[in-house]
């Protein structure tokens, strides 16, 4: 039998790294959008339970002060909340840094509030207009830049 009239299998007919490479990148596209939508999930429902952010958003779109100085609605897009034990066990306090957008351009709103014994009371809610002034809806305003210390 002469070794070259054999018949060799057939090689299969290879699409090189084309399959291996659109794999991983369509691991990596799932991967950053599931990230993503789950972050925009949980920002949209995350806070939507809090009773205190929304009391504080009542607080701000029924301000006419927050209307005249953004020129009319106003959109949250940006929301950080912290909070940290009191001295003495004494409960717990919460701030709220709440980026608004309007018209008029961007500023902030930041709330802070005390838990004592399950009453919450709201200390301040400090606005910071689109042109850097800072104006209260609650509470007295920081007199200066070392106040807030």
């Amino acid at each position: 039998m002469d070794p070259s009239s054999e018949d060799l299998p057939q090689r299969r007919r290879s699409h090189g790294c084309l399959w291996g490479c659109l794999g991983v990148v369509l691991f990596f596209i799932v991967a950053v959008g599931g990230t993503v939508g789950y972050m925009a999930w949980n920002l949209y429902q995350g806070f939507g339970d809090d009773p205190r952010l929304q009391a504080i958003l009542v607080i701000a779109h029924n301000s006419e002060m927050v209307r005249d100085e953004f020129g009319g609605k106003v959109f949250v897009t940006e929301v950080d909340r912290n909070s940290f034990p009191l001295p003495r066990h004494d409960g717990h306090a919460t701030t709220y840094r709440l980026v608004l957008i309007g018209r008029n351009g961007q500023g902030e709103l930041n709330a802070r509030l005390e838990t004592k014994a399950g009453q919450t009371k709201t200390l301040t809610i400090i606005l910071t207009c689109p042109d850097g002034r800072t104006r209260a809806l609650v509470g007295k305003e920081p007199q200066g830049p070392l106040s807030a210390i």
